[in-house]
């Protein structure tokens, strides 16, 4: 069962209702509908939403729609967890070149500069370096900010039931209750499920050029670049050529890639690496509907950022996969919940998205050149 609980009062009874979160929104959404009566919930009023009697996220009312006819009264409210404040508010100065202090310890400047009232819990808090620390403009959103030095770090920043801001590695934690559904099973706990793969956006072959790469050339001429057997020869202002192999797909499938700004050959090879991987995961996708909210016998709900074990025999799958998704909801048709999943890796993979040099050179295409 889904209930909201507003002023210490709890509410159900509701004719619709669902409650969601997602790694990449950072913040969770839920959404109730009733007929036939007018509970007292406005527009702003702090809500708590449970699922089964356990706490799922802490937010605010944001949208109230009533709809009536002849026979029907219809309410309908919508909202998302505290954390909101983060992905709508910008900032309230710009931030750069300071680093060397914790990411927590940054968060809760920018979080204190908002006047928000917001706790950071920093499972994983490290040091943001002097060198690697980013820039931002005043049009720039508070979790813009933050997401960016996240990534740079691999820490992946999202809201617990209470509507703090937790910093975590993603997936860290294995689920203890696996997803099975075989032909046949008496254990299967899944009610429908769908698998995608989609290759036409991955290839065997990387290949990355840089234009006028002058860190590259140190003053100096660079030497010719051996073409490859079967390689098209590059234009001749293009000087480094990196490449990547991804050895599940078809050896007929190649691509080259041209990078905007200089890149020295270190840098090339660490992009073709990072888009190989980051095209791997994001080709899998597997869904699960579950009959029931619960996802253990102890009463625990399902959870998402955690590994799951997934043995689907339908869909052909027998591996590990990150919940990515969640999503609470009841309807006329009964009450379920529904699982999204991705490749185990895909967000550290995510995380370690080479990033183009800010500083002075790094802007006229110098690729961040020491003088």
């Amino acid at each position: 069962m889904i209930t909201i609980r507003v002023n210490g009062n709890e509410y159900s009874g509701f004719i619709e209702a669902a409650a969601s979160k997602d790694i990449e929104d950072l913040c969770g959404q839920f959404s109730f509908t009733a007929t036939g009566y007018d509970f007292p919930i406005k527009i702003q009023d702090k809500c708590e939403i449970y699922v089964n009697g356990k706490k799922f996220l802490t937010g605010f009312v944001e949208k109230r729609h009533v709809s009536v006819n002849a026979s029907t009264r219809t309410i309908s409210i919508a909202g998302r967890d505290k954390l909101s404040l983060l992905v709508d508010n910008t900032v309230s100065q710009v931030y750069q070149y300071v680093g060397g202090q914790t990411l927590a310890s940054f968060c809760r400047q920018i979080i204190s500069d908002l006047g928000l009232d917001i706790d950071i819990i920093a499972k994983k808090n490290p040091i943001i370096p002097e060198e690697d620390f980013p820039s931002c403009e005043i049009d720039t959103t508070a979790f813009e900010v933050i997401d960016d030095v996240c990534k740079r770090l691999q820490v992946l920043a999202t809201s617990d039931e209470n509507g703090n801001l937790v910093l975590m590695s993603a997936g860290s934690e294995v689920f203890p209750t696996a997803l099975v559904n075989e032909p046949g099973g008496d254990e299967n706990n899944v009610l429908s499920a769908s698998y995608d793969e989609d290759y036409t956006n991955r290839f065997y072959k990387y290949n990355v050029y840089s234009q006028d790469n002058f860190a590259e050339l140190g003053f100096t001429p660079l030497p010719n670049t051996p073409v490859p057997p079967g390689e098209p020869a590059p234009s001749p202002e293009y000087d480094v050529l990196a490449s990547a192999i991804d050895s599940t797909v078809s050896k007929k499938r190649k691509i080259n890639l041209v990078m905007k700004n200089s890149y020295s050959e270190d840098q090339a090879d660490n992009y073709a690496k990072y888009t190989s991987n980051i095209r791997r995961v994001e080709s899998t996708q597997y869904e699960a509907t579950m009959v029931l909210h619960q996802g253990t016998e102890g009463g625990r709900i399902w959870e998402h950022n955690k590994l799951y074990s997934i043995n689907d025999g339908y869909c052909g799958i027998n591996t590990q996969m990150l919940c990515k998704g969640i999503t609470y909801s009841f309807s006329n048709e009964g009450e379920t919940t529904t699982l999204l999943f991705v490749a185990k890796d895909a967000f550290k993979v995510q995380a370690s998205k080479p990033f183009e040099d800010r500083s002075y050179f790094g802007d006229l295409g110098l690729g961040g050149l020491d003088l």
